[in-house]
């Protein structure tokens, strides 16, 4: 089962409204480069991105491998053109696009070089190509993530990725990614943000299978999901406190530069 089968409607409903943070500050940055065009959002997810930037003018499309986000594309974007294909594979010519962006997708993919190529490559001479990723161990939801993964008695599903795959999820780490990647006079920023959640919301997204706690949640027997579950309501009710949902600070990495 790939990590995103079937959560097409859980992401859209929690973690999509986490990512969608950034999405002004991913724009302000391409538009420094290039103001208008043809913009590729590679993994658009439920696609804030696209609309954001179909708003500003772009003409948009995306790349996106999973059938229920797809599903999801279509029926909030209809206009999209929308292409079931995953990095590091893209179905386009060299130089297609003024703009490509991945934002929060490089923490993800199977070759996170050769998919940094692969932005490089469908982006035209002199286009902008932006990224995003998480930087490790930053997140405040990691405490508990870590009791929850506890109780399931393993600390994380995910297997690490071979050094000539993979990364630093630094701000050095992108930058030096990209710029590997042919892409030149890279700028990195470190853009912060409070996503604002309620607890049930987010359970959606754990239960729906999103993130390394979703999927390790989709793993385990009906007795752990149930403990897993007793731990994020006691957990989640301490960081609610009086309020009805959760604060949580995010800084991400984005790194922009010019093919």
């Amino acid at each position: 089962m790939s990590e995103w089968e079937g959560t097409g409607a859980a992401y859209a409903a929690s973690f999509a409204l986490l990512t969608a943070g950034a999405v002004d500050v991913v724009l302000d940055a391409v538009a420094a480069r290039v103001p208008r065009g043809e913009l590729l959002d590679a993994g658009a997810g439920s696609g804030a991105l696209l609309a954001a930037a179909e708003r500003r003018g772009y003409v948009v499309q995306t790349a996106e491998p999973e059938p229920s986000l797809i599903a999801i594309l279509r029926d909030v974007h209809p206009r999209v053109a929308v292409a079931p294909a995953a990095l590091p594979h893209l179905p386009y010519p060299d130089g297609a696009f003024d703009a490509v962006t991945a934002t929060f997708v490089l923490n993800h993919v199977h070759d996170p070089r050769a998919s940094a190529r692969e932005l490089a490559r469908v982006s035209r001479a002199g286009g902008a190509v932006a990224a995003t990723i998480w930087p490790a161990g930053t997140s405040p939801l990691r405490p508990l993530w870590a009791a929850m993964s506890r109780v399931a008695g393993s600390g994380s599903p995910a297997r690490p990725l071979p050094p000539d795959r993979d990364f630093p999820r630094t701000p050095e780490g992108l930058a030096r990614l990209l710029t590997d990647a042919g892409v030149r006079d890279v700028d990195t920023s470190e853009p912060a943000w409070t996503w604002e959640i309620s607890p049930d919301a987010l359970w959606s997204g754990v239960e729906g299978g999103i993130a390394t706690i979703g999927n390790l949640y989709r793993r385990v027997d009906p007795p752990t999901r149930r403990r897993m579950r007793e731990v994020y309501e006691r957990e989640s009710a301490a960081l609610v406190g009086t309020s009805d949902v959760l604060r949580l600070p995010h800084t991400a990495v984005l790194t922009v530069g010019t093919r």
